[in-house]
């Protein structure tokens, strides 16, 4: 089934969640690297590219979802869930959401305020819609570095949620089974 039914997800949300937080976590360890890689690695740039690249299919990624999600609504949430759990899941998805497209626009803002195009696997160059900036560039860099780890922080949120309710031995509880 490709689209959602009232207590699934179908095929293509659950691709495109499951390919974004591949992305995501990747993007995250990658991030994590480069910054104590030498200036004079021969890899530097390849890997920055490659990690601008990703970003940017994040973005395309979650427009995709939202796009979809509109067509397909996501299936409703299980009535045993409490009202804080509801909340919780709301704020949650919502933070993640919003940082899935914050943490590459910083990134983007970065590269682009510091001088360094951002390549698209080669295939275009995405416009400069920023001047070169020493300033603008800082900012960006120190929100890229906070919304990343905001980012991580509320996917592992997102785990535990998933965790506590799968093992809670409720079958109507179990949120991990409308996703596989």
């Amino acid at each position: 089934m490709l689209g959602n039914s009232v207590d699934r997800y179908g095929i293509v949300s659950r691709a495109i969640h499951w390919l974004t937080a591949l992305f995501i976590l990747t993007l995250i360890g990658v991030g994590m690297y480069m910054s104590d890689l030498d200036k004079t690695d021969p890899n530097r740039m390849a890997i920055y590219n490659a990690h601008k690249a990703f970003g940017i299919l994040i973005i395309v990624l979650l427009l995709a979802r939202l796009i979809w999600l509109r067509i397909h609504p996501a299936p409703g949430l299980p009535a045993i869930l409490s009202a804080a759990e509801l909340k919780l899941f709301k704020v949650v998805k919502a933070g993640l959401y919003l940082l899935m497209f914050l943490v590459p626009l910083a990134g983007y803002t970065m590269s682009v305020a510091g001088g360094h195009p951002v390549s698209v696997f080669g295939w275009f160059t995405l416009p400069s819609l920023f001047e070169k900036s020493k300033t603008l560039g800082g900012f960006a860099h120190e929100m890229h570095g906070v919304l990343a780890y905001t980012l991580l922080a509320l996917v592992v949120l997102h785990l535990a949620g998933t965790v506590k309710h799968r093992l809670k031995g409720n079958a109507e509880a179990d949120l991990l089974k409308r996703m596989l």
